[in-house]
């Protein structure tokens, strides 16, 4: 007769998991399994099921097998975790065993699987033996106490009608209430009003037997008054009776954890509103090629020399400003995803200053403005010098296209404490502050026309902005309508 085997497979292919189960069942297993791929489906598969054992890929695209294992001890779970892969070094092997894993075993080797399967399962029945022995005897066991109140996570052990029996060093600091405060207190005293429900159906469910244990995601008011997140894992103690005595908690803080998915969330939707507005931009471009063109070929033979220039104007001054969008949009697409070289080295600024402006100072000359070195000869800083470049020809053509005809721009530049502070200052048009404030920010594409109505890609300031932080340094503005602009950034020495 088949034996009956819950098995949770923590893998991302469906045909190599079909694969282990086939090996399974031909070894006498009835296998109901579940698979699963990340870290939240895990979280899920252990709170909603009871497992005989994990099997589990060495490593995955959003997860490996050193998390699973470590999901599966805070889950205070006694589940043996058999390690599968096609490539797996002995360190790394001999790393996960100590860690806990009871096995690993080879892709190419998978006759390994069963044998080693049933003895962990007969290794895990015995353990449950005595762990239910031990659990029973655990109040006047010394080293549990030892344990408890040294553990690095909080525990407590909580009455069944929810009051604080004994906590750990670790809970009081998680919520900021001494161990005599928590003695005095119910576990909903210090749960978040939108979080009781839950955890007062999770109890109920626990104490009819329904579930043994569970596991959630819950908010802590802190003695302080802000809010701290917890993981947490709750199991009950019957007596010999099956009769409800305690239940033991353990709290791990997640806090930081959420406040980075919340941020990650936060530039998830403002690169979505990003490339919204750079698709919009580009659109609009190409309609006015498709749209001009269109007028070209049509009135190629028989319409006005004038007018068809005028068209043709409008081709180029489009195309060349989609090209700038496109280039400017790969360069800043390649610094996310650290494709652009960083290679730091000393810098003589003024230098490189004069190699840059060579073409910018056409561009100022057109529209008769003075641009003005007043950097010392012998200032050096520390920077990759095709960024510096990049940042330097953006503010500089910024502070070209805001200034009106007989301008001035000057650039500057100082030591401060480890570090050379430059500054980019025009008497060009300025703005106000709530611009200001938007300028680096991803979802909001500043592209005012100038001050001749030249166009911009509204990409420049993100490309400084990405530059300057790859640095170490800061970039930043001050401004006033009506009375030009300063461009701040800061470099190390």
């Amino acid at each position: 007769m088949n034996r009956q085997l819950n098995l949770l497979l923590v893998e991302d292919s469906e045909s190599d998991a079909a694969l282990i189960v086939r090996l399974l069942e031909k070894a006498g297993y009835k296998v109901n399994w579940k698979l699963v791929e990340d870290s939240s489906q895990m979280c899920a598969a252990l709170s909603g099921q009871k497992w005989d054992a994990v099997i589990c890929d060495y490593n995955l695209p959003r997860f490996d097998a050193l998390s699973a294992l470590t999901l599966i001890q805070q889950s205070d779970l006694n589940i043996p975790l058999l390690v599968v892969s096609g490539c797996i070094g002995e360190e790394t092997a001999a790393a996960m065993m100590k860690a806990g894993a009871k096995d690993y075993i080879m892709k190419d080797n998978l006759a390994r699987l069963a044998p080693a399967l049933e003895r962990e399962l007969q290794d895990s029945l015995a353990l449950q033996e005595q762990l239910l022995t031990e659990t029973r005897l655990h109040e006047s066991d010394r080293r549990f106490h030892v344990s408890f109140t040294n553990a690095a996570i909080g525990m407590a052990i909580v009455s069944t009608e929810g009051n604080y029996l004994k906590v750990n060093n670790a809970l009081s600091k998680l919520t900021g209430y001494s161990e005599k405060e928590l003695l005095s207190k119910n576990i909903l005293d210090i749960t978040h009003p939108d979080d009781r429900a839950n955890d007062l159906k999770k109890i109920e469910k626990t104490l009819s037997g329904e579930i043994s244990h569970y596991h959630m995601e819950k908010r802590y008011i802190h003695k302080l008054g802000h809010v701290v997140w917890g993981l947490l894992s709750v199991s009950l103690v019957r007596d010999k009776n099956n009769e409800p005595l305690y239940f033991i908690s353990q709290v791990q803080d997640i806090s930081e954890q959420k406040k980075y998915e919340q941020e990650l969330q936060e530039l998830n939707l403002s690169k979505d509103k990003f490339f919204s507005i750079i698709a919009h931009d580009l659109k609009s471009m190409f309609n006015n090629i498709l749209g001009f063109s269109d007028l070209l070929k049509s009135e190629i033979k028989t319409g006005d020399p004038a007018t068809l220039e005028q068209y043709v104007d409008m081709v180029h001054s489009s195309a060349h400003q989609t090209y700038a969008i496109l280039a400017n949009l790969l360069e800043w697409a390649n610094s996310q995803r650290g494709k652009i070289p960083f290679n730091p080295a000393p810098i003589a600024l003024q230098e490189l200053l004069n190699e840059e402006l060579e073409v910018l100072r056409k561009s100022a000359e057109r529209k008769n403005i003075e641009l003005t070195i007043l950097i010392p000869d012998n200032l050096t800083l520390t920077a990759d010098k095709d960024m510096l470049k990049t940042i330097l020809r953006n503010l500089i053509s910024n502070a070209i296209k805001f200034t009106p005809k007989c301008g001035r721009i000057e650039l500057h530049a100082a030591h401060g404490l480890r570090q050379v502070e430059i500054a980019v200052r025009d008497n060009g048009i300025g703005m106000a502050k709530k611009n200001l404030d938007n300028l680096f920010k991803l979802d909001i594409i500043n592209s005012t026309p100038g001050t001749e109505n030249e166009i911009g890609t509204g990409l420049g300031l993100m490309l400084c902005s990405d530059f300057v932080k790859k640095h170490g340094g800061k970039i930043w503005a001050e401004s006033e309508p009506g009375q030009g602009s300063t461009f701040k950034f800061t470099m190390p020495a």
